[in-house]
């Protein structure tokens, strides 16, 4: 998004793989690369790439997210260089799946794991990606029984019987040896074995011993009631009055509080002003209610012409998420 204006491609309309993948909406929806859709280049585009609903599918993103899309970061002012190309922070959150394609790190976040949803769109674009298999445990563990017993056991038994039966024996009757056998047994044993094993073990096993422990995985929040609109075809009429085109949106499960949604109008083949009457605002279903009416004016005339179309656009919802967020009016001719 540049100046207000929204496009994709390198530039001459030549779209990408990634360009193929992105939508209006977690379903249903629009593909933002298909210009019967939104025009390339255009205000229109930029409001779409910039109100917080920006989807990415494909066959392996897909297939690691559980057959959803998913949500990319699609703040409003445009970020260049975050916006567009990343997973959305909220949604992925630290130490989940997805986590290493977010655009920003917390303070003392490591993600370390390049899971399946993070390889999955590189491999919708062609990428020869293989299957990543996460290293073993370190087998440390499993060092520190073996060495500690063979120590201890082995050098004590070992030396002392050794030495004591054999020494005292042979030279009780003569008193000269004794001073030389043990200044020189217990000096050589206890010195040399000592220093060389505890300081050895206890640095190279200790650390190592804990094995690595998984990052908590994030509380589930509530369920949510799910926002739809209709789809509304109507006669344009012959005037002289207008003709009211009435959209419905619909909760997926009656909520304990108000709901809110932001709607818009969006030129088509109908154009604001001329063919309909534009509108912008803010929608409440009050608590408890299914469903309200959203009534948008079209300018009825006697001019001979096609059918013609244009959308009502959900976004920001507060209660609810959304899970059709575009409304189509098609205006039939009647003259």
């Amino acid at each position: 998004v540049v100046s207000g204006v929204g496009s994709w491609g390198l530039g001459v309309s030549v779209r990408t793989r990634f360009d193929d993948n992105v939508y209006s909406a977690q379903t249903g929806g629009g593909r933002l690369n298909d210009t019967t859709f939104v025009a390339n280049g255009s205000a229109a585009l930029a409001a779409e790439l910039t109100d917080g609903s920006v989807w990415l599918g494909g066959p392996n993103l897909l297939a690691a997210n559980g057959g959803n899309r998913a949500r990319i970061y699609a703040p409003n002012p445009w970020q260049g260089g975050s916006s567009g190309s990343h997973f959305d922070e909220a949604t992925f959150t630290r130490g989940g799946p997805g986590a290493l394609m977010t655009p920003a790190l917390s303070n003392g976040e490591v993600n370390r794991v390049i899971d399946a949803l993070t390889l999955g769109p590189l491999r919708d674009m062609g990428w020869p990606v293989p299957v990543v298999v996460p290293p073993s445990p370190s087998p440390v563990p499993s060092v520190a029984p073996s060495v500690a017993p063979s120590v201890q056991p082995s050098m004590a038994p070992s030396v002392a019987p050794s030495v004591k039966p054999s020494a005292e024996p042979s030279v009780a009757p003569s008193p000269s040896p004794v001073p030389s056998v043990k200044p020189s047994v217990a000096p050589s044993v206890k010195p040399s074995v000592a220093p060389s094993v505890a300081p050895s073990v206890a640095p190279s096993v200790a650390p190592s011993v804990p094995p690595p422990s998984s990052p908590p995985s994030p509380s589930p929040s509530p369920d949510l009631p799910t926002i739809t609109i209709s789809d509304v075809r109507h006669a344009e009429g012959t005037g002289p009055t207008r003709t009211a085109f009435r959209f419905t949106v619909r909760l997926s499960a009656a909520a304990p509080g108000p709901v809110t949604v932001a709607y818009r109008t969006v030129a088509g083949g109908a154009l604001a002003v001329a063919d309909y009457v534009g509108r912008t605002g803010t929608l409440t279903i009050p608590a408890g209610t299914l469903n309200v009416p959203l009534v948008i004016k079209v300018v009825a005339d006697r001019a001979k012409e096609p059918d013609e179309r244009f959308t009502v656009r959900l976004s920001a919802p507060t209660g609810a998420t959304l899970a059709d967020r575009i409304g189509q009016a098609t205006i039939t001719t009647d003259d």
